[in-house]
């Protein structure tokens, strides 16, 4: 009996030895050797990416929006014209792009499922999200006008602005819609010496072919972000289809702007925002936050503690936990909402 015990005894400790061996070997890996968007390119992490290319930089493969589960849901079922809210909740309808998709990090480690949980404990809330990677302007006035057709229409809109929403794809299903293509056509018809700019103007694959490293590829992507922004037919689109978005029960969101503070896109974004009568949400809330504050107080780099990894620049789960508790605390103290009556 006394050997049986000791034999299981050692059993045991040398599974415990090894599970702790694994899970150290694993957090040693992951924070020295590898990066994480290495492994990460699954569908839990919102990714629709195929084999990997030289770079990291990646090609996309069609796959079927039913696996993405509760991440697309919300935007199957508003273009199946389903019902979307009920009078039950306070509804409100997130719109952006790979920020509120949550490209990187799990479903429920996003802003939206995390506001939504702190909401709840308050009042019964129901929150959607709309966009996914690559959405500009145009998409995020596609969404605003669908929701609103809807019978019971959101409480509140918040859009997450980021610096590429002026990238315009004159040629995509949605620019093809008569109210979109009307907006692209009259912009190119007061701009005939322009064309617009967007992403095709650059070939990331072709540049990582040639040799290009991501931070340089990432510098001309960043170079033409801020040429969109200054482009007067990408800048009518823009001004014209922000002018279309709701003023009265709209919060407008910069992500970016918590953790790069007064980047040129910014500044020059923010100032055709400010001009439609839209005010971005101001980041010292987040400053504010005590488990956030310790960052700019001790001048800690914020965008590599709040982006995924370093070939990974999107929002990790810290920074989308930000997000939920900056837009907490302005939701639910600031009457305008209309959450607290």
């Amino acid at each position: 009996m006394n050997k049986f015990i000791k034999t299981t005894s050692v059993i045991f400790a040398s599974l415990f030895l090894c599970l702790l061996s694994y899970k150290f070997c694993y957090l040693v890996a992951e924070k020295y050797f590898f990066d994480k968007l290495i492994y990460r390119k699954s569908i839990a992490h919102g990714y629709r990416l195929g084999l990997v290319e030289k770079n990291i930089y990646q090609k996309f493969r069609p796959l079927t929006n039913i696996l993405f589960g509760q991440r697309i849901k919300n935007m199957v079922d508003l273009v199946s014209n389903k019902n979307i809210f009920t009078e039950k909740s306070y509804n409100i309808a997130i719109i952006g792009d790979s920020y509120i998709w949550g490209t990187g990090i799990k479903t429920n480690q996003r802003f939206a499922q995390i506001l939504e949980k702190k909401l709840n404990k308050i009042k019964a809330t129901k929150i959607i999200t709309l966009g996914r990677p690559g959405d500009s302007i145009l998409d995020y006035l596609y969404w605003y006008d669908l929701i609103n057709n809807q019978k019971i229409k959101p409480n509140l809109f918040i859009f997450s602005m980021v610096e590429n929403d002026a990238f315009i794809e004159p040629t995509s299903n949605r620019a093809l819609i008569p109210k979109y293509k009307k907006i692209i056509d009259s912009c190119q018809q007061a701009n005939p010496n322009t064309n617009i700019i967007n992403l095709k103007n650059v070939d990331v694959y072709k540049l990582a072919d040639d040799g290009y490293t991501k931070d340089q590829i990432d510098k001309i992507v960043n170079e033409l972000q801020v040429k969109s922004l200054k482009n007067p037919t990408n800048i009518c689109i823009f001004k014209k289809s922000l002018e279309l978005l709701s003023n009265s029960q709209s919060i407008f969101f910069a992500a970016d702007n918590y953790i790069i503070n007064n980047s040129d896109g910014f500044n020059i974004m923010n100032k055709y925002l400010i001009a439609s009568n839209k005010k971005i949400l101001p980041s010292e809330i987040g400053k504010n936050i005590p488990k956030y504050s310790l960052y700019w107080n001790n001048n800690i780099d914020l965008y590599n503690s709040f982006k995924i990894s370093p070939a990974e620049g999107h929002p990790n789960a810290l920074a989308n936990q930000m997000y939920a508790d900056i837009l907490f605390i302005e939701i639910t103290s600031n009457p305008k909402w209309g959450f607290t009556k």
